[in-house]
């Protein structure tokens, strides 16, 4: 029998935030703008249901980065939940939790890197990551947001997939 549905593509990532306004100009400073301000707008009481919470409140805003080609564009929503409260490690203990990682693909991470780091951005010790040889990656970089998500920013040779095995 055959499918009546199918995936068409990856739509939006939600990042939650402890500081929704510090939150919105750290990813607006990395590019992305403002879509949809939602910050103000009550919940309908079936959100709860929704993500399966006892209650749910809280703001959002909708960013979205320029698209690339005919691709469509990455949006992050951003959302500063009332309740519950979402939690978020404190540094120390941030050296030891699994990270929350979003990846964005950006075309010279090199200058990315040395741009944000002038400006007082928090790089992971790694800093600027280069692996040389065939790999498919350039360049990638890793950096912290307000409330401790990695955000890998990654540069790929042209016409290469992450998950493709590079060709000479």
């Amino acid at each position: 029998m055959a499918k009546a549905w199918k995936l068409q593509r990856f739509y939006h990532t939600v990042i939650n935030s402890s500081d929704i306004q510090r939150s919105v100009d750290f990813y607006v400073a990395l590019g992305f703008e403002v879509l949809h301000d939602r910050r103000n707008l009550p919940w309908p009481p079936q959100m709860a249901d929704l993500f399966g919470l006892e209650k749910a409140a809280g703001g959002g805003v909708l960013l979205i980065a320029p698209p690339e080609g005919d691709e469509a564009p990455t949006m992050l929503d951003i959302i500063q939940w009332r309740e519950p409260l979402a939690k978020f490690p404190t540094p120390e203990e941030a050296r030891t939790t699994v990270p929350r990682i979003l990846a964005l693909k950006v075309d010279d991470v090199k200058a990315a890197y040395e741009d944000l780091s002038a400006r007082g951005f928090k790089f992971t010790p790694a800093g600027l990551f280069e692996p040389g040889g065939a790999s498919m990656i350039v360049r990638s970089a890793h950096l912290y947001d307000p409330d401790g998500h990695i955000v890998e920013l990654i540069e790929l040779r042209p016409g290469a997939r992450h998950s493709q095995d590079f060709k000479k």
